[in-house]
């Protein structure tokens, strides 16, 4: 469009270099047809202006799909499932391993995340019907005055005034908060587990386990296939550029087609199986170090069948001599907490290794319970994603200098990878199979008439081969989606001439 008026224009202007000025009537008369001229292009501007305008206007009234909304609401509802996960204890269904490892790492440099975290955990056991009190505070008595603080609603300029000099005294008063919270937890565990098992068994009185599995699968897919080709989804796609143009292109989607595919062609269903194996695939190289150790766990597993058992004897064994250490003396009498400080920092050390030695025993006593040579390599995903801390020891042993918020980042990756995927490979494959399975996956392709290589499933280039397959997967959800490339390149066209 702009192209022709262009071309029209420099037609005028070779007309009317052409036209005689010899004459004062030729020269008016050139002077009237370059003004007519100048109104027509005016006019004709004028209307391809307001037919850009009118063409690109349409991607303002695309909105956000409400059915997308009320769809991610159904599944959500279904990590219900995690509350009942035999994966895990009450403590990770309540994410107390998740808030007071947030506890740990605040504790030096950020107060008033410390102080959210404390009041976090305090609405958790209230979430189960516990109801803290300052008689559940008896790891030290600093412990149960700043808390007692923090459960009357005092302001954070208060508790910053009131932490100093109770920090001042017993710096290790954070851990003192974070281990007492963790000795709650075994005493009430009973009543929390029974709130669980309530829950599950008010769930399963009207329905079944497989059908809340089949409803979270059916939804993924519904969710997965709706969103894809929403015309609203695609065009911000491109807006932010997470889709280019370029890669859309008629030749270069033909070029990717050639690359992997033989004159046969595919199904779209076929497209979408082969994505999600590379997907599997790539998960397996991503968290290989997990399935290592978890192999490594469940090789031992005639070792762990004690092993809580008797770390938890060690913990209260401990408690019992802080809580006696730091508990009244004769005739009642509260005691001078400077006159056991050297002896409380050494049992409050101790407990906390202890504490570590039971979470670390918890794990491996999931493992037991739950595992055999029949074990997938998703059950293994699953069990990490339902257990923070393992999840963090395993990451540090990777790299020791993740930041925090990086931590949780990859954490919640894992689960989000884990609520939004059906599965094709992971749910198949034993943990503990030993066999090439890159070339298993090549040679069953090849058979299928895919040109895929083992070079094209390394660690190095299986991004690039899932970018790949999946331009040619969101192709055809645009063409679904009814948009045109054309129409998307004219708005950022007309975007950029400011018009």
């Amino acid at each position: 469009m702009l192209e022709n008026l262009q071309n029209q224009l420099d037609e005028t202007i070779n007309l009317i270099d052409t036209l005689p000025e010899n004459t004062k009537d030729n020269r008016q008369k050139k002077l009237k047809y370059i003004a007519e001229e100048e109104m027509k292009s005016l006019a004709l501007l004028t209307a391809i202006n307001n037919e850009l305008k009118y063409r690109t206007a349409k991607f303002s009234f695309l909105k956000e799909n409400k059915a997308l909304e009320e769809l991610q609401k159904e599944l959500d509802k279904c990590t219900i499932i995690d509350e009942w996960s035999t994966y895990n204890t009450s403590y990770e269904k309540l994410h107390l391993d998740y808030y007071l490892y947030q506890l740990h790492r605040y504790y030096k440099n950020d107060l008033e995340n410390v102080n959210n975290c404390i009041r976090q955990i305090l609405d958790i056991f209230k979430g189960v019907g516990i109801n803290l009190t300052q008689e559940d505070f008896d790891y030290h008595p600093y412990v149960s005055k700043y808390i007692t603080m923090i459960q009357n609603n005092t302001d954070e300029e208060q508790l910053k005034d009131a932490f100093e000099p109770l920090y001042w005294k017993l710096p290790e008063l954070i851990k003192a908060i974070e281990i007492n919270f963790k000795s709650i937890y075994l005493k009430y565990e009973k009543k929390i587990d029974k709130y669980f098992e309530t829950k599950q068994k008010e769930y399963l009185s009207k329905h079944t386990d497989k059908e809340l599995i089949d409803k979270k699968q059916q939804l993924i897919k519904t969710i997965n296939s709706t969103r894809e080709k929403d015309p609203y989804y695609i065009f911000n796609k491109f807006v932010n550029k997470e889709y280019m143009l370029n890669d859309y292109n008629e030749n270069d989607i033909n070029k990717r087609k050639q690359l992997y595919f033989n004159d046969l062609g595919y199904t779209f269903d076929f497209l979408l199986e082969f994505y999600q194996v590379l997907f599997d695939y790539k998960l397996i190289l991503k968290y290989n170090y997990l399935f290592k150790d978890i192999k490594e766990l469940l090789s031992q597993v005639n070792t762990l069948k004690d092993a809580k058992k008797n770390a938890l004897k060690k913990v209260l064994n401990t408690e019992k001599q802080i809580k006696k250490l730091t508990g009244k003396g004769l005739f009642g009498k509260e005691k001078n907490p400077d006159s056991y400080l050297i002896k409380y920092k050494a049992l409050l050390t101790q407990i906390i290794d202890e504490y570590t030695e039971l979470e670390d025993a918890s794990f491996k006593d999931t493992i037991f319970n739950n595992f055999n040579t029949n074990s997938s390599a998703l059950n293994a995903l699953e069990l990490v994603s339902l257990n923070y801390l393992h999840f963090i020891n395993k990451l540090k042993e990777v790299d020791d200098n993740e930041e925090l918020d990086n931590i949780n980042s990859k954490y919640n990756e894992l689960k989000d990878i884990l609520n939004t995927n059906n599965f094709v490979l992971l749910d198949k494959l034993s943990l503990l199979d030993e066999y090439q399975l890159k070339q298993v996956i090549v040679d069953k392709y090849v058979l299928d008439g895919v040109k895929l290589t083992k070079e094209q499933l390394e660690a190095d280039s299986i991004d690039k081969t899932l970018a790949d397959i999946k331009i040619l997967i969101n192709n055809e959800y645009i063409i679904r989606s009814g948009l045109k490339l054309e129409d998307i390149k004219l708005y950022f066209d007309v975007k950029s001439l400011d018009i």
